[in-house]
């Protein structure tokens, strides 16, 4: 009796253990990418950070723009950035194992550019003429699951992107994942999860107005370092990556 005792204890343990470490889908065993702990996260189990006001939102972000996903201009894999801002590549030498923890595995990025409609902030690091480039975790568009948490972008898409600069001082991430990423086409503004949440942000839901509000709390962040609210975009933006 006694040896059929410790030996069901014993059993509850490994399964205690095992849902721990992520068999079958536990804590570990999400999928997780962090390009850069304070810029961009992708947990698919357990969501992403909530902003708790439009001045939180807003304040995460060096760049506020309206515009249109364009083309594909670069896409790889690394494994964060380091010191310099460059993106971390895995040793070729130094190959890890199938089974290595998602800290020694390369994950997939794709850079889009991104045709800028209007520009609501811009704290310096965006120049005018300058190609903005937003770096999305995952594959190629095709590879994405649009019923997600954190759907990929499309070119054509049409967003409201709330931008932080990445380590290497040339693209952009999403720091709150798809509540960064603003659909404001629709009668009501909503973030680009699977599920197109509105947003609830002590804010007004119309498109117009949001974007008024938007206006409203970058102007009292901090007036004298960002000198692009409102205006528009220069025309015909070239690529500097298409030129001969």
């Amino acid at each position: 009796m006694a040896n059929n005792t410790v030996e069901y204890v014993h059993r509850l343990l490994l399964i205690s253990l095992a849902a721990f470490l992520g068999v079958g889908g536990g804590i570990l065993g999400t999928n997780h990418l962090s390009f850069n702990s304070n810029i961009l996260h992708q947990n698919t189990k357990f969501g992403f950070p909530n902003p708790g006001s439009l001045e939180e939102l807003s304040g995460k972000a060096n760049v506020i723009i309206k515009g249109t996903v364009g083309s594909i201009i670069n896409q790889g894999s690394f494994l964060g950035y380091d010191e310099a801002g460059n993106l971390k590549k895995i040793d070729p030498n130094e190959s890890p194992p199938p089974d290595a923890p998602p800290g020694r595995r390369e994950k997939p990025f794709v850079d889009y550019e991104i045709k800028v409609e209007q520009v609501l902030k811009n704290d310096g690091t965006f120049k005018s003429g300058e190609m903005l480039i937003l770096r999305m975790p995952g594959g190629l568009p095709e590879q994405s699951n649009s019923d997600a948490e954190y759907p990929g972008s499309t070119p054509g898409d049409r967003r409201l992107l709330f931008l932080t600069q990445n380590p290497d001082k040339k693209t952009y991430g999403l720091y709150y994942g798809p509540k960064s990423r603003l659909i404001v086409d629709d009668p009501v503004v909503t973030y680009s999860n699977g599920s197109r949440t509105p947003v609830n942000l002590n804010a007004p839901g119309k498109p117009i107005d949001f974007i008024e509000a938007v206006k409203a709390v970058v102007q009292k962040e901090t007036p004298s370092t960002v000198p692009s609210v409102d205006k528009p975009a220069p025309p015909d933006v070239q690529n500097p990556l298409q030129q001969p």
